[in-house]
């Protein structure tokens, strides 16, 4: 009797730790994809990309590289180049089946373990129309997956996932979609703020049902290639992918009156710097993603925010910047002040 109590208690911690190296491996960024497509990995970019209409030079087109990550959406010429100055924070994700009807079957599950924090299920509320946001603990941070557009969701706030739960079946809902294009647009984000309802003026919630996780505040990764990436390199943290990234400009904060809440979320993102600065140089890339925090001492007192460095192009600044620059790129815009004040927690 003993001894089979002490086999199914060995046997039980086995089962416990198997399960805690499976979390840990899983929190080590083992992700999927979140849906049955999986033409990115065959690099079959048209059969994964939801296409987005686009008239140019008086012609309609249909363009799967609209569905992208990034600088993606309204061509314009500047100097004799055409630039796409929108940006579009997360990947839109073709059904793989449909109902005589032309809905989408595909079920959305979750890319990773973790737990559900958000769930919006009125469609009027969010550009995203219908979507969840899951909290993933990782090694190196807390990351949000994001996925919007839903025709109904499965999963309530608080409840665990794993890789592959179901969190909903993807739809068209949100402004200016139909059934034809029926999508999942799916993010990776990091977390700017907990305070965000104070910088965005909502403290009642009244104009902001979403609380912290509005999509103000939540910054997006280049999902597509960080996954192509992790297929290359098997556990590669997203820390380390940042990392290799180029930033795109740089801007100094007073460290008076800023929490830069983002570095305890995020502890890689501090740099090596002056010990007793008094003052935070951000590295942003050009969709605003932080990258990197030092701490520095400017020669001069800073009473707000300054752009310290960008990277040079010929085009207007504001272009690259999701206009948060001049065009001269040697001042933050109004709207870029405010994002940079959101990001260093200071409102």
């Amino acid at each position: 009797m003993v001894r089979n109590g002490l086999r199914g208690m060995a046997a039980l911690v086995s089962v416990l730790l198997g399960g805690l190296a499976a979390a840990v491996n899983a929190h080590a960024n083992a992700w999927i994809l979140p849906t049955a497509n999986r033409s990115l990995y065959a690099g079959d970019y048209g059969n994964y990309y939801m296409y987005v209409p686009r008239t140019w030079n008086g012609k309609a087109y249909r363009v799967w590289q609209g569905g992208q990550y990034g600088f993606v959406r309204t061509p314009l010429k500047s100097r004799d180049e055409v630039l796409y100055i929108k940006f579009h924070e997360g990947l839109d994700i073709r059904p793989t089946r449909r109902d005589e009807r032309g809905d989408p079957l595909d079920v959305v599950w979750s890319v990773g373990p973790g737990r559900v924090v958000h769930v919006n299920p009125v469609t009027g509320h969010s550009s995203y129309g219908k979507y969840v946001v899951v909290e993933h603990v990782c090694s190196d941070g807390l990351y949000y997956s994001l996925y919007a557009h839903l025709a109904r969701a499965r999963v309530e706030v608080g409840q665990a996932v794993r890789h592959g739960t179901p969190l909903g079946m993807m739809g068209y809902t949100g402004p200016g979609l139909d059934r034809t294009r029926a999508h999942l647009h799916f993010e990776i984000n990091l977390l700017l703020d907990s305070q965000f309802n104070v910088w965005h003026g909502s403290l009642d919630g009244s104009g902001n049902p979403h609380g912290i996780h509005n999509g103000l505040n939540l910054a997006g990764i280049p999902v597509a290639d960080y996954f192509l990436a992790c297929r290359a390199q098997p556990g590669l943290s997203i820390s380390d992918f940042l990392q290799r990234r180029e930033p795109h400009y740089k801007v100094v904060v007073p460290q008076e009156g800023s929490r830069m809440e983002i570095l305890r979320r995020y502890p890689w993102l501090r740099r090596g710097g002056t010990e007793k600065g008094t003052a935070w140089e951000i590295a942003f890339d050009a969709s605003g993603l932080p990258l990197g925090v030092t701490s520095v001492r400017p020669e001069t007192p800073l009473s707000r925010p300054q752009v310290t460095w960008v990277k040079e192009s010929p085009h207007p600044q504001a272009y690259h910047t999701r206009r948060r620059l001049t065009n001269t790129g040697k001042h933050l815009s109004a709207r870029g002040e405010r994002y940079v004040n959101l990001v260093a927690g200071r409102f």
